[in-house]
């Protein structure tokens, strides 16, 4: 059986480059409840911050831009490359997709020339200085530019005048009417944006300036008065007309055809069609046999406006000779018999049949397990740091850290592949001692228990369960109990029990990594923003890893029947300052 389907075009982009590991991002949401895991990030990795030791954006990187790793990409079987296109301009999309195509599309012996052209394109694209990100190890030691505002684009200007009407600069490059530009504060917050709707270009109207001319631009938004203009996007004819001009879609109409020496078997997935048969009188082709690609193809010939070809699964019981003008007869009776039984509704809409499905499995949803009377907390510990205030807690350690008195262990929340074989001793070392409680921060450590059948597999923060479908996945993949996620709020984690089919802890208290990453961080220490809230950057030599920490503790409140789970590996039992991040927050 062959399935045919439409080939995917690959696709790439520059991209704003996130610091901390990939869900591994609290900093948001502890900011201001706006979670970057679920796509509302703020960008306080952007923002100035305050140190003894100085002032800086120290959690600010460098564009992603990676067009001339394309080639190696390749090499490695890569074939699709994602595109930043969420909440940008039409003028950033078409300049980035045409870069990287014309790469892609490069032969190999223009690639030098072919580049240069590229990148050219790509500059347009008003970003920060490009950089290859994490793709290249050597790269995480200049990845973060500190010293200079984090605003994206190309600098324009300085604010010379702010009136109420708007305001003027002298401009440093060459603008046009339908550009855009953010005026950015010193300060690093975000500055406004503003589109060149109005211009005056030495006290007259104009529809462009060029460098060196002064530039006042009409707009009614406050502009700071010691900004920094900078370029972020350009006017180019939008798709409106061509998207108008697009046929009406067609409604999908799936196969499945069945070819034997003597008929040719359709029948529908997703439609009222009944089985269609046509008898048939084929002979063994002696040299060029009908294909499952020739048969789809002929059958996506669909003439109607309403109706097209969806998937087609194509199986031949032989090798047969079927003459061209036989297949196409066979096509046109078919289609000709569909048209006049499927009629309207009568195919199924996939999507609103998946969502019914969807809700139908939701609401089957409910607890499949039971609590003893007595749930023992855990609690997670570092050498020679704070104890167990319950003797009868489980003590929790890094897996590379335990003793004679540990029940549990915690696995890396991130291990390169040239640790893993290093992750997989600890774990067999801490087996063969006698534990059998693990603590899995990441998917990864899922795989590498698969071969263990008599141990407790807890899943814990960073690896965020917020839903009911997750923690069914979770339950799928082997786990036994899900922390619930740490930016959750109380209805969340409400609702959430009530439909997990997995017991549920919750982090009451400690002081979690609000971003991890493996970019070299200027600075180490107590930092501040100019809000008064007030961080610790902590380096850990043996992993490499940078973490941020609240100087407040994370402190909730106990939730009947759910699993407690203390983490004293950052934190002490007495603390004064805590807070409770999304838990009891109005934002959420």
């Amino acid at each position: 059986t062959t399935r045919v389907s439409p080939s995917c075009s690959a696709k790439a982009s520059p991209a704003e480059l996130c610091c901390s590991l990939s869900g591994c991002c609290y900093f948001s949401s502890y900011l201001g409840g706006n979670s970057g895991n679920r796509g509302k990030c703020k960008q306080p990795c952007r923002r100035r911050y305050f140190s003894k030791s100085g002032n800086g954006f120290f959690f600010s990187p460098q564009d992603l831009a990676t067009l001339e790793l394309i080639p190696e990409l390749c090499k490695l079987g890569v074939q699709s490359l994602k595109i930043e296109g969420r909440l940008r301009q039409p003028d950033y999309v078409s300049a980035a997709v045409g870069a990287y195509r014309m790469m892609l599309d490069a032969p190999a012996e223009a690639y030098s020339e072919t580049l240069v052209k590229a990148r050219d394109l790509l500059s347009r694209t008003c970003g920060r200085k490009w950089s290859t990100g994490f793709y290249l190890p050597k790269r995480t030691d200049d990845l973060i530019k500190y010293d200079a505002i984090g605003a994206a684009g190309i600098k324009c200007g300085n604010v010379e005048a702010v009136s109420e009407h708007g305001f003027g600069f002298t401009a440093q490059r060459r603008l046009g009417l339908g550009d855009r530009l953010r005026i950015q504060p010193r300060n690093g917050d975000d500055g406004p944006a503003v589109t060149l709707t109005k211009i005056y270009v030495d006290n007259l109207p104009a529809k462009r300036a060029k460098a060196g001319q002064r530039v006042f631009v009409c707009c009614d938004k406050p502009v700071p008065a010691d900004g920094t203009v900078y370029k972020i996007g350009e006017s180019i004819s939008d798709y409106s007309a061509r998207l108008a001009a697009l046929p009406p879609r067609k409604t999908p109409v799936d196969l499945d055809l069945e070819l034997t020496a003597t008929e040719l078997k359709i029948t529908s997935s997703n439609s009222i069609l009944p089985e269609w048969r046509a008898p048939l009188q084929l002979q063994p082709a002696r040299q060029h046999p009908v294909s499952a690609e020739q048969i789809a193809a002929e059958f996506s010939a669909v003439n109607s406006v309403v109706f097209g070809l969806g998937e087609c699964q194509v199986a031949i019981g032989g090798a047969y000779f079927l003459p061209a003008a036989q297949l196409k007869e066979l096509r046109r009776k078919f289609w000709s018999w569909a048209m006049q039984t499927l009629g309207d509704g009568g195919v199924i809409d996939r999507s609103a049949a998946a969502m019914t499905e969807f809700r139908q499995d939701y609401l089957r949803l409910a607890p499949a397990y039971r609590l003893p009377e007595r749930l023992t907390e855990t609690v997670a510990l570092k050498p020679h740091g704070a104890e167990p205030a319950d003797r009868k807690a489980i003590r929790a350690v890094s897996v590379f850290d335990f003793n004679k008195q540990t029940n549990e262990v915690i696995l890396p929340d991130f291990c390169p592949e040239a640790k893993l074989d290093a992750v997989k001793r600890a774990i067999a070392a801490a087996y063969a001692s006698g534990i059998r409680r693990f603590r899995i921060t990441s998917l990864y450590g899922l795989e590498l228990l698969r071969e263990y059948s008599d141990i407790v597999r807890l899943v814990s923060t960073p690896l965020p369960v917020c839903n009911s479908f997750a923690v069914l996945e979770l339950q799928r993949l082997g786990a036994d109990r899900a922390m619930v996620h740490i930016e959750l709020e109380r209805p969340a984690v409400e609702a959430l029990k009530s439909k997990s089919v997995l017991p549920l802890e919750l982090y009451r208290l400690g002081r979690p990594a609000l971003l991890t990453t493996r970019a070299k961080i200027p600075i180490e220490g107590a930092i501040h923003d100019q809000r008064g809230h007030e961080f610790e950057v902590r380096r850990e030599p043996l992993s490499g890893l940078t973490r941020l920490y609240a100087r407040k503790v994370l402190s909730l409140p106990r939730l009947p029947g759910i699993y407690d789970y203390y983490d004293l590996t950052n934190a002490t039992w007495r603390t004064a300052d805590a807070d409770s991040f999304n838990f009891d927050s109005e934002w959420c």
